[in-house]
C-alpha cells in the first residue's frame, strides 16, 4: 500500500497543479463544436453523402459489383519491382 502512495502522490499533485493556473474549460454544444472546428481548419462546406435513392445523381450510391473493384489484379506480393522472386527476408 505505501507503494502505490509513494507513485499516486506525485501524479496527484502534478495533475493540480496544471489544472490550478488553467481557467474553467468551455462548454460547447455539439453544433457549436463543429461549426468551430470547420472554422479553424478553414473547411467552408462538407460534401454531400453518398444519394442512395437517385441512381442518376452524382453522388449515387454504387451498388454495381463490377464497378466496386478498380484493382482486379493485384501485383504479387513477392515479386520485386524489377521482375525478380524475393527469396529471403533480407531482400524483402
Amino acid at each position: 500500500m505505501r507503494h502505490l502512495l509513494a507513485i499516486r502522490w506525485p501524479l496527484m499533485w502534478a495533475v493540480a497543479v496544471c489544472v490550478a493556473g488553467q481557467p474553467a474549460p468551455v462548454r460547447l454544444t455539439t453544433e457549436q463544436d463543429h461549426a468551430r472546428l470547420m472554422e479553424l481548419l478553414g473547411i467552408k462546406s462538407l460534401r454531400p453523402g453518398v444519394n442512395g435513392r437517385d441512381p442518376r445523381a452524382p453522388n449515387a450510391a454504387n451498388y454495381d459489383k463490377s464497378k466496386a473493384n478498380p484493382y482486379p489484379r493485384l501485383p504479387d506480393p513477392l515479386v520485386l519491382k524489377n521482375g525478380n522472386k524475393v527469396g529471403n527476408a533480407k531482400t524483402w
